[in-house]
């Protein structure tokens, strides 16, 4: 079902523009290049929209939105709406100070993203259902359950047609949307919540299928979810019982390396609606 996408990432090589975090830049990059695209970051306004045109792809990450890092996204993401590149974007932590707030509602504003990929916490705070006290990390609350998921879909489907945009949130049971359709993946292993990053790396993962696989940008987001969630499940596999954290991010990122398109559709768990 989605293996197919993996395959275009490993064929075509997309390069990927991310102003990502500073905390997980190596991290974002090295998920990049393990599912076959090439990261560059580069975050001065005074070349953001120049790298960004010589890229597939654009990914902007608010883990780090100081003024500079603001500038260089909307330059980025105005050259890459001109080239018809498609943009992802992280809203780290919004909803959780005012500045944040600002930054995101900017973003939005000046750039056409292609998907948005949050958190619960975050996506709801951009869906307009309260800020939280989360910092960058979800809420229990806030997560989608087998008791909300329904209210939960219809919410998001509504969010990302009134953006014109793909919506995901990711957490223990991945939502994916254009507006029309919508994918549950249930895929990951709850590990990944003990490693910083992962969902800087999902953003830089999804960055990468869009720009391998720019025509189908609902299907190319649900599968860097999907190659994300089972990479999870065979790091967890693989961990030695004398290894924690540091080592399943290591195992993470080679379980990403070497996944193949067979296996990530064999190991998928997703239902569509």
């Amino acid at each position: 079902m989605f293996g197919k996408y993996l395959l275009q990432v490993r064929d075509r090589h997309p390069m990927v523009h991310s102003i990502t975090n500073f905390v997980t830049v190596n991290d974002v990059a090295n998920a990049q290049l393990a599912c076959g695209a090439g990261p560059c970051m580069a975050d001065n306004p005074l070349e953001a929209a120049d790298m960004t045109a010589i890229a597939q792809a654009l990914n902007m990450n608010m883990g780090n939105p100081s003024g500079h890092v603001l500038e260089a996204m909307i330059a980025a993401g105005r050259r890459a709406n001109e080239l018809g590149h498609p943009v992802v974007f992280d809203p780290v932590a919004v909803g959780t100070t005012p500045y944040r707030n600002f930054v995101a509602e900017n973003i939005l504003r000046q750039v056409q993203v292609t998907t948005i990929k949050g958190n619960a916490s975050e996506m709801r705070a951009l869906m307009g259902l309260g800020g939280h006290t989360g910092g960058v990390d979800a809420l229990d609350a806030d997560k989608p359950n087998e008791d909300n998921l329904a209210a939960f879909t219809d919410q998001l489907k509504a969010f990302a047609r009134r953006h014109q945009c793909v919506a995901a949130v990711s957490g223990p049971i991945d939502i994916v949307t254009d507006g029309q359709r919508a994918f549950a993946i249930r895929n990951g292993h709850p590990k990944m919540e003990e490693v910083t990053g992962t969902g800087c790396m999902l953003s830089g993962l999804v960055a990468a299928f869009l720009g391998a696989s720019p025509d189908q940008p609902l299907e190319a987001t649900a599968a860097a979810v999907a190659a994300l969630g089972v990479a999870g499940q065979v790091a967890w596999t693989n961990l030695q019982p004398n290894e924690g954290n540091a080592s399943y991010r290591n195992r993470l990122i080679d379980a990403l390396n070497l996944l193949q398109a067979d296996e990530l559709d064999a190991r998928l768990q997703c239902e569509s609606y």
